[in-house]
């Protein structure tokens, strides 16, 4: 999480129904305010006893009508069994950085920095650097935001510049000489630019879920979309599995506190299908 991150929507808007942020809230309240308004609402709604923190699940099977969990903690390694499994571990976690011919080898050269939005924290770490940021996400557009302030010269393929942005094609290939270890980026116009020093994947993230032995044949693949559910929810295979927050581009509180409410409708057998 970056130092300067704030919602890019209103808190009237993306709380939980019947509980508001503070009165003293900004409009788009800062990453600081969310962690503290969430904090808040579990001590006050009495969820922490039910919270288990610094614990890793390792697997989850399911195994004679029940879901054997296996899980980690500082103390013990355990498995526990359920009824019914509910997935909301998020969609930011693992990047997704896109098979650029030439970025393997890149990687590999010392003079050019690489790395993804998750990665990135504050402007001043760029001072007087050329930087490229590859995508037009939330994430890549805040860090060109910044970033322009402080730096030599940004570049990125958006349709809206701030100052100091040089908007350029997409990437088609890497570029970089054995000799001299200096690289090169070539565009998709045929251009190309060789004064960059820092590269920042603004690319987006992966669905990942390894903590289920079959995920990445049946429910992610690529790792771009989650296969086999219905309304973005429940495994087709197996309805007592369900995936909370799946689709990008909502309001998520109030999403998720509305597939919760099917969720537990559905299970205790008060709705359909």
């Amino acid at each position: 999480i970056y130092a300067n991150l704030h919602t890019n929507l209103p808190h009237s808007v993306m709380c939980f129904q019947d509980a508001p942020f503070p009165k003293d809230t900004p409009e788009f309240p800062s990453h600081t305010h969310v962690m503290d308004y969430l904090s808040q609402l579990a001590k006050d709604e009495n969820l922490l006893p039910w919270i288990r923190f610094s614990t890793l699940v390792e697997k989850a099977v399911f195994e004679n009508d029940v879901w054997k969990v296996s899980v980690k903690s500082d103390k013990k390694a355990y498995t526990e069994e359920f009824d019914a499994l509910v997935v909301a571990t998020g969609h930011y976690a693992v990047p997704y950085v896109p098979d650029i011919p030439g970025l393997a080898t890149l990687a590999l050269n010392k003079k050019v920095q690489l790395l993804h939005s998750r990665d990135y924290r504050r402007p001043e770490e760029f001072q007087g650097k050329t930087i490229l940021v590859i995508g037009g996400g939330s994430s890549a557009i805040d860090i060109v935001r910044e970033t322009s302030t402080v730096a030599n010269k940004v570049y990125q393929s958006v349709e809206r510049n701030p100052p100091n942005v040089h908007q350029v094609a997409l990437v088609n290939r890497f570029s970089t000489n054995d000799d001299t270890g200096s690289s090169c980026i070539e565009l998709k116009d045929d251009t190309t630019l060789a004064d960059v020093d820092v590269i920042v994947f603004g690319t987006g993230y992966l669905y990942s879920f390894p903590f289920l032995p079959f995920q990445k044949d049946n429910l992610i693949k690529t790792g771009q979309k989650v296969h086999h559910l219905t309304q973005y929810m429940f495994y087709q295979s197996n309805p007592t599995l369900c995936f909370l927050g799946l689709p990008i581009r909502v309001v998520p509180l109030p999403l998720m506190q509305r597939q919760s409410i099917v969720m537990a409708r559905y299970w205790s057998g008060k709705i359909p299908m």
